[in-house]
């Protein structure tokens, strides 16, 4: 069935005036306009917006018929022209062409143009299906159809016709502002901040398994097209811009490594792009693909080291309320502190008071620390740090796993990291058959260093570039009451 006409069709341009602006120019343009809609087709399938889908469906509409039309303004019969059928010149076989008017180039470009569309064109019906389906995620008014009568509205009345550049609206509404999560307490029944409180949950929706195919042939051919055209012809193309963007927004700039090359040369040291912490939590109420990758996955934390184990320990920082926050996750959890305009690559293990503004008993701490061996022991110290009540552990100042942001200003820290079982995380039940295989199901990797980084560069975004070095690696932690915390079946 063929989708209504839509309002932003523009009228048929003689076939006169096309063939007078010349092949090159306009194919090069349909070509473009060509590899821009595979993206957005792309992008359509793979999240939740209806109003991406039916921007994409009546971009198709138009690209097939401009595509149509400079094609017949070429040769009136595509599908004879570009038959499979084909003559042999010399040595080689070439497309029949003969008649047409056009050169071997051209008559590439016009035939790739010609299955490119046509395969373009098979999508239409997948794209319809999408746009049904998601009508039970988000809602979007329906299209003021061409020759359609508008009734008159009351003034301050939205019009039929929506901005499709806006995410539609999510049907399940927008969650409530609540409190800071607190730290997961392992062992312990968690409380919501809102009794009862269910946050929606965003939906998951596999890309439709037989659009990868079709698109990626067609990426395939209009790539192939591109090597047929002149030498000054240029394309761009929009997954390499949404990856710039997307490393601008999120990496290391492409100069950074290059300004900060003779530190990197330095055994344990490392460059990383701290961010905000909100990059890292989802918005429940967001209409997004939880089946995407987030930014934790796209940009995961830089390692520490390089290990070819499944536990890599990580530098694991972020930015909260303007300052810097050691990230919670799990039952990781360390200290930080200031200690002053200190050149990074001078830094010793010992950090001799020569060195590092610090307190003889501060400085005494990073470096004879001892984490608990007591699951329980170990949360309660972690929550000191978090709240900054030392007092017991004989510092003289607060002590947390926060600090404000200097820029260049150099910052001691230590990093205790934990790979924690999935059986003690969930609470899932052991079953009588696997207990005898308790031991591994309890193994739990772990990791402690004492580091120190320095911000070099403040981005406009609020968050910064950083050198870091690990300046000594001890012996790692060990839980000896996990199986405190099975469940046993």
């Amino acid at each position: 069935m063929q989708p209504p006409a839509i309002a932003a069709e523009t009228d048929a341009v003689p076939t006169e005036v096309i063939r007078a602006q010349g092949f090159w120019p306009q194919a090069q343009q349909l070509l473009q306009a060509q590899i821009l809609l595979v993206d957005r087709i792309e992008r359509a399938v793979a999240e939740p917006d209806p109003n991406q889908v039916r921007a994409a469906r009546g971009q198709l509409t138009l690209q097939t018929a401009a595509v149509d039309r400079f094609l017949k303004s070429q040769y009136p019969l595509p599908n004879l022209l570009c038959a499979p059928t084909r003559i042999r010149v010399g040595n080689t076989e070439e497309p029949f062409t003969v008649g047409s008017g056009l050169s071997q180039s051209q008559g590439t470009v016009y035939c790739n143009l010609y299955q490119s569309t046509q395969r373009l064109a098979s999508l239409g019906d997948l794209l319809d299906r999408r746009l049904f389906m998601l009508a039970s995620i988000a809602e979007v008014k329906p299209l003021r159809v061409v020759g359609e009568r508008q009734a008159p509205s009351l003034p301050g009345t939205p019009t039929q016709s929506p901005n499709l550049g806006k995410p539609a609206t999510y049907r399940y509404g927008t969650a409530p502002t609540l409190p800071t999560e607190k730290p997961l307490v392992i062992g312990e029944a968690a409380k919501t901040a809102i009794a009862d409180y269910v946050p929606p949950m965003s939906p998951a929706i596999a890309p439709p398994p037989e659009a990868a195919p079709v698109l990626q042939s067609i990426k395939q051919l209009l790539t192939r097209t591109q090597s047929a055209f002149p030498n000054a012809a240029s394309f761009s193309t929009p997954t390499r811009q949404a990856e710039a963007l997307d490393q601008y927004a999120y990496g290391l700039y492409p100069k950074e490594r290059q300004l900060y090359a003779k530190f990197l040369e330095q055994p344990n040291t490392g460059i990383a792009r701290v961010l905000l912490s909100e990059a890292y939590r989802p918005r429940p109420s967001a209409l997004q693909n939880r089946l995407e990758p987030t930014v934790a996955e796209r940009f995961p934390f830089v390692p520490l080291v390089q290990s070819e184990a499944k536990f890599t320990p990580r530098f694991l920082l972020e930015i909260e309320n303007g300052r810097f926050q050691l990230v919670q996750s799990g039952l990781n959890y360390g200290f930080l502190a200031p200690m002053g305009d200190v050149p990074i690559e001078s830094l010793q293990a010992t950090l001799s008071a020569q060195q590092v503004e610090l307190a003889p008993n501060l400085r005494q701490f990073f470096l004879t620390y001892a984490p608990p061996n007591q699951l329980d022991a170990i949360q309660t110290d972690r929550r000191r740090f978090l709240s900054g009540k030392v007092n017991n552990l004989a510092l003289n100042q607060p002590l947390m796993s926060q600090a404000p942001i200097s820029l260049n200003q150099t910052y001691l820290m230590r990093s205790l990291q934990f790979q924690m079982p999935e059986i003690v995380m969930s609470r899932e039940p052991v079953s009588r058959r696997d207990r005898r295989y308790l031991d591994l199901l309890l193994e739990t990797p772990s990791s402690d260093h004492l580091l120190a980084f320095r911000p070099v560069i403040r981005h406009s975004d609020g968050t910064y570039t950083v050198l870091w070095r690990v300046l000594q690696q001890f012996p790692d932690p060990q839980i000896q009451d996990l199986d405190k915390y099975v469940n046993l079946d």
